[in-house]
């Protein structure tokens, strides 16, 4: 969905993407309705952690390079397993039910 789209959504949402090396950007989506006995977060602060998401974003993770083999547990010289962009970054969160 593209950003003027989004912002006319009734309910629009976003979530943090890695477009590039070092450039973050926002991906935006109308959220799925809820079932009964869910509720809805709206995250105040995320922290990206300090190994996968912090590597991805400085573009330094071996898996924007090489392919992972899972059956030998090795990356191979071929087709990096990861490009960009990279949605979804961010997993601790604080938030508030809305």
């Amino acid at each position: 969905m593209n950003e003027r789209a989004a912002l006319t959504a009734p309910n629009p949402a976003y979530t943090l993407v890695v477009e590039s090396p070092g450039k973050l950007g926002c991906d935006y989506y109308t959220p799925l309705a809820l079932a009964a006995g869910e509720v809805r977060i709206a995250t105040l602060y995320s922290g990206i952690s300090a190994g996968t998401e912090l590597t991805a974003f400085s573009g330094s993770n071996p898996f924007l390079a090489k392919r992972w083999d899972t059956a030998t547990r090795l990356f191979q010289p071929e087709a990096a397993s990861w490009t960009y962009p990279m949605p979804a970054m961010g997993y601790e969160e604080v938030g508030q039910v809305v």
